[in-house]
């Protein structure tokens, strides 16, 4: 990888605070599914469908370049695929607003969902 020529222990720590926002919204999100689904197997069934399709399409397994340009842009979007270009831009230096930006919003969102469910959920057991 050429990014990685050349660097040190430094960069490996520096890299891994500055991709704490990715790390913060796929964490969101897994919660985000482990609350709203009732059961545990269907949590089980759901996370790895989001975790393989996610990561195929937003190219993580897969370069995305070879997908058709409108499931390219789909994957864009996606939660999985703004972490994963938020962790691509900041490899190469290159971290964009629209990229911090979308990340934060998506994890306040993710939050703020599994808080109203969890909320009602124990406003339902009282």
């Amino acid at each position: 990888i050429e990014e990685l020529s050349g660097a040190g222990l430094y960069d490996f720590l520096s890299f891994t605070v500055k991709i704490i926002p990715a790390v913060l919204l796929m964490t969101a999100l897994h919660t985000l599914v482990y609350e709203a689904l009732p059961s545990r197997v269907s949590v089980i069934i759901t996370e790895f469908l989001l975790a393989v399709g996610g990561g195929y399409i937003s190219g993580c397994f897969y370069p995305d370049h070879f997908f058709p340009v409108s499931l390219q842009k789909a994957a864009s979007v996606l939660p999985i695929g703004v972490s994963f270009r938020f962790v691509k831009e900041t490899l190469a230096s290159e971290l964009s607003d629209t990229a911090i930006v979308a990340a934060a919003a998506y994890s306040l969102l993710f939050l703020a969902l599994t808080a109203a469910i969890r909320q009602y959920r124990m406003a339902g057991e009282k």
